[in-house]
């Protein structure tokens, strides 16, 4: 072989080397660099626990504790009355007499029996995430819809004071949505949203707003807003997502939660391809979820 030919063969081979790590890259680059969680979810969001105190704040917190307070000093004058008309029958009286319970104190009793707070966790296999946004394409109207159900975390009901009920971080692995396009699954988890640093999305709620503070029974489905700091790709904004509830039975509850936002609120950037001529900054969130008691 000449030397002009061993030159241009070795030219031939670096640039085939180049390209291949170009591609290489670039599939990186697109893709985020994995499609699947570097660790698992659950290490993520942080698990409430019963004995933990609250995460969330609730805004009315104050008027209710006023409330109760103005209940208990109520409920203290009635019983100094009660025990000093119960000393003077006493002195007047040669036989004791069996105390009978009032009905407050059996209410109180029957409350006592019942669990007053349960923690649930949200079960990956039934629920499921969702970003809605509308693009054309190729000329119609077109709406995307990406979903995942790698989704985790903590909410703990409580019975007696639904007011006072708690939900904990909830995470949320932005390299598992999936559309109906390959092609721009590749693109979302890549350039968009940039999974290969910012793997996780987050929700950190801060209040509830619109419970109730009756108690409420297994079957009941309550609508409240849950506030609190959303964020996507290291940028975090407020959110307020209306919420809807069941409490199903003592053991398993259901729930959608939806809000609205912007993208480029969160100094998101899409890139349109050449067949997509726009795409909205209106992005639809929701989750539909189902969550388990956990016993252990």
């Amino acid at each position: 072989m000449s030397r002009q030919n061993i030159i241009f063969a070795i030219f031939i081979l670096i640039a085939f080397g180049l390209g291949v790590g170009a591609g290489a890259l670039g599939l990186l680059w697109s893709t985020g660099g994995l499609e699947t969680e570097s660790a698992p979810i659950s290490e993520v969001a942080p698990t409430l626990s019963l004995d933990d105190p609250p995460p969330t704040q609730n805004t009315s917190a104050f008027d209710d504790l006023n409330s109760r307070l103005d209940t208990i000093s109520g409920q203290l004058d009635n019983l100094s009355t009660a025990v000093a008309a119960g000393a003077m029958a006493a002195a007047t009286t040669d036989s004791a007499v069996e105390p009978t319970a009032t009905p407050e104190a059996a209410d109180s009793a029957a409350a006592g029996d019942a669990p007053e707070r349960t923690l649930f966790r949200i079960s990956q296999d039934d629920s499921q995430v969702r970003f809605i946004i509308d693009e054309v394409l190729a000329g119609n109207p077109n709406t995307v819809i990406a979903a995942t159900n790698s989704v985790a975390g903590d909410i703990i009901v409580n019975f007696s004071d639904p007011s006072a009920s708690q939900i904990g971080q909830i995470a949320i692995n932005a390299r598992t949505f999936v559309t109906d396009n390959e092609f721009r699954d590749d693109s979302i988890r890549g350039r968009i949203l940039r999974s290969s640093d910012f793997e996780f999305i987050t929700f950190a709620p801060t209040a509830l707003e619109g419970l109730p503070s009756e108690p409420v029974e297994p079957g009941a489905t309550l609508d409240f807003q849950i506030v609190g700091d959303l964020t996507v790709k290291g940028v975090t904004r407020p959110m307020t997502f209306d919420t809807t509830v069941t409490l199903v039975d003592a053991t398993h509850i259901e729930g959608t939660a939806r809000a609205q936002t912007r993208y480029p609120d969160f100094e998101i950037t899409i890139r349109t391809p050449p067949l997509v001529s726009s795409v909205e900054e209106d992005v639809i969130l929701e989750i539909d979820f189902v969550a388990n008691a956990v016993t252990e």
